[in-house]
This record gives C-alpha cells, sequence and structure tokens, in this order.
C-alpha cells in the first residue's frame, strides 16, 4: 500500500515538475521549488526500490520458513508410515497453535504423508503476570491425552512435559522439537516409548544458512536438515543425547 501511495506521489510530482519548468522561465523564483521537487522525487523512488527489496526479503524468509515445516512434516508422516502404518496418530499442541501457518504446513505435510492425524490441545497455563504460558506439565496435557484414549501414537508439538512419564497412556511418543531430556527421552526411545525424535542437525554438520534457500522438494529439504532418531539409529546418534 505505500508503495502504490509513493508511485502516486512521484508521478504527480512529475507531472508538477514538467509545469514548473515550462513556467520557469516566467518565475524565475520557482526554481528552489523545482529543486525541492526533485530531491522528495529521488526520495521516492529510494523508498520504492528499498521497499521493494525489503517485502521480496521478508518474502523470501517466509517461504523458507513454510517450506522447511512441510518437509518436516512430509519427513515424519513417512517414518510413521514406515513404522507403525495403521496407526492412530494424534499431535497434541498448545491452544491457538492451529491458526499458525508453520504449524499448518507441518500438519499438511504429515497428513498428505501419512493419512488421517487427529488434532488435539493441552489446557492453556498462564504465568502469574498473564504475560505467557508456563512451561506444560503432565497435568496440562492429560486430558488430551484421556480424551484421545485410542490412540497409538501421540506427536508433541512444542508440548512435551518434562514430567510426561506420569501420562496415564500406553501409546507411543513422538517428539517434534529434539531432545528434551537427554537421559530419559534417550531411555525411552530404546525401550520404544518414544518412537522417534525429529532432532535438526546443526549448522556445522549440514553447512546449510538460515539464510539459504530451503528446496522445493521437501524429502530433499528434509534429508540435508533434519533426523529422526529412532531405537535403530540411536547409537549412531547419541551425539543429540549429550
Amino acid at each position: 500500500m505505500l508503495t502504490g501511495i509513493a508511485i502516486a506521489v512521484m508521478v504527480l510530482l512529475l507531472v508538477g515538475m514538467l509545469v514548473i519548468k515550462k513556467t520557469m522561465a516566467a518565475s524565475p523564483m520557482l526554481q528552489p521549488v523545482l529543486f525541492l521537487c526533485v530531491a522528495i522525487e529521488l526520495g521516492l523512488v529510494g523508498f520504492v526500490v528499498w521497499n521493494q527489496f525489503f517485502n521480496k526479503e521478508i518474502s523470501s524468509r517466509t517461504t523458507n520458513a513454510y517450506r522447511k515445516e512441510y518437509a518436516k512434516g512430509v519427513g515424519v508422516g513417512k517414518f510413521l508410515k514406515e513404522k507403525a502404518a495403521g496407526k492412530k496418530v494424534v499431535i497434541i499442541s498448545q491452544p491457538g497453535t492451529k491458526e499458525n501457518k508453520s504449524y499448518q504446513e507441518l500438519v499438511r505435510g504429515l497428513k498428505e504423508s501419512y493419512g488421517d492425524v487427529a488434532e488435539a490441545e493441552t489446557k492453556q497455563k498462564n504465568t502469574e503476570g498473564g504475560d505467557g504460558a508456563d512451561e506444560v506439565t503432565a497435568d496440562d496435557v492429560k486430558e488430551a491425552v484421556a480424551a484421545n484414549s485410542s490412540a497409538d501414537i501421540f506427536v508433541f508439538y512444542g508440548s512435551l512435559p518434562r514430567d510426561y512419564k506420569k501420562l496415564d497412556t500406553k501409546a507411543a511418543f513422538f517428539l517434534l522439537d529434539g531432545v528434551s531430556d537427554p537421559a530419559q527421552n534417550k531411555s525411552d526411545v530404546e525401550s520404544g516409548k518414544i518412537i522417534g525424535i525429529l532432532v535438526a542437525m546443526p549448522t556445522e554438520k549440514t553447512g546449510i544458512k538460515h539464510s539459504d534457500p530451503v528446496e522445493k522438494n521437501p524429502d530433499e529439504a528434509f534429508k540435508k536438515r533434519f533426523v529422526i532418531v529412532d531405537k535403530g539409529n540411536i547409537k549412531a546418534n547419541e551425539e543429540y543425547f549429550k
């Protein structure tokens, strides 16, 4: 919108400058006005160029973020289809997450590669000052777990409680946000309670910068940036549990 207004003003200034130039011979005092118009015109040109570049950068970063989340969903969905085809999968997130575009892209990839996936939310728990959410606990998650008692796998989206051992369920867990408790998570991966953990590989290992474009092919994007740690490859990925 600002770019459109700036361009409209530029056009009006250009017309004004042409008029001033034609009448300047008869009115020499208009010369400072012409210089002022030229200065404003140049400033507006600079603003339009900067604004277009800035918007392009924002758009590029947004596209990268969404492609990355979609790739994560596709990768996790394929993993679950290989390890637990036909099982009931429920993804648990915190209230309001469903409106988040990044979450939507991840779930889209998950559903496209795995199939039907149910969604559930934890209870909201505010801090004393009301400025945000406290750390999620098993008490916050237990209602969502109880309401989906037939689930075989719970996928946790940024909401795995540290005391998750208190959750009364026989379902296996999948963690989307990496290792949360190294010793406990490792033990539960080995026992099969945690079917897998999605881990983002460090930059020094991938050689990919945050600003680098994310590939359109989700399989390629996933393979270059993430690894899913499970019982079969945990020894080769012990670095993520240190």
